[in-house]
């Protein structure tokens, strides 16, 4: 049975997330982490650079705040993503249009009504 490659990702001295397989996955708090100015969530860039050396293929980001989870290949980054430095060193925002939104299994009332009841 082969295991799955996971590792922590660090930057400055900072957890930033973790890698499971192919797929980076960063924890944000949406309020604090989305850019506004792009419209969308940025990584270091020399992160990325560096899971593009390690052969990473995708890119998750998880709201802890909202639940949504975003997904996009890592290299919509490196050829949709904007460079900028906020004073945190150069970083690379892709906008959410690039990334596909996984929904959650969230169950409503109307899940729970038997078939052909309505409200």
């Amino acid at each position: 049975m082969k295991t799955k490659h996971t590792f922590v990702v660090r930057c400055r001295d900072k957890s930033i997330g973790r890698v499971e397989g192919d797929t980076f996955k960063k924890r944000v708090h949406r309020a604090r982490h989305f850019f506004r100015a792009v419209g969308g969530y940025a990584i270091q860039a020399e992160v990325l650079d560096d899971l593009l050396k390690r052969g990473i293929k995708c890119i998750e980001i998880r709201e802890t705040d909202t639940g949504n989870t975003y997904r996009a290949p890592l290299h919509s980054f490196l050829t949709h993503g904007v460079r900028f430095d906020a004073g945190h060193g150069e970083q690379v925002c892709l906008p959410l249009r690039y990334f596909e939104r996984e929904d959650d299994a969230q169950i409503t009332l109307f899940d729970l009504l038997p078939e052909g009841v309505t409200a």
